[in-house]
């Protein structure tokens, strides 16, 4: 079975970028509250402006981790394996 690509101008038409860098790369955002009822802030718009701002404002030489969360109650706001770990508790 053959997949079928995007070529890179409707991936563009859709504004999405094929530009790999290393803030990119370790950047992560909940849902935000585009899609989500507990979300405080629409995290993906946030991640996508601090993406731009560091891309032209900060020289990496490594990938950096940047986790970006909305969510309005401490149960939300734990990641999956904090959660195990409770639960094992």
């Amino acid at each position: 079975m053959t997949r079928s690509l995007l070529p890179k101008p409707a991936i563009d038409a859709l504004g999405l970028s094929t530009k790999i860098s290393l803030i990119r790369a370790g950047l992560v955002a909940c849902t935000g509250n585009v899609g989500c009822r507990f979300s405080a802030s629409d995290t993906k718009r946030h991640a996508e402006e601090i993406a731009q701002w560091c891309e032209t404002h900060v020289n990496l030489d490594g990938p950096v981790n940047i986790h970006l969360t909305a969510a309005t109650t401490p149960a939300r706001n734990t990641t999956s394996a904090n959660r195990l770990a409770r639960l094992q508790s």
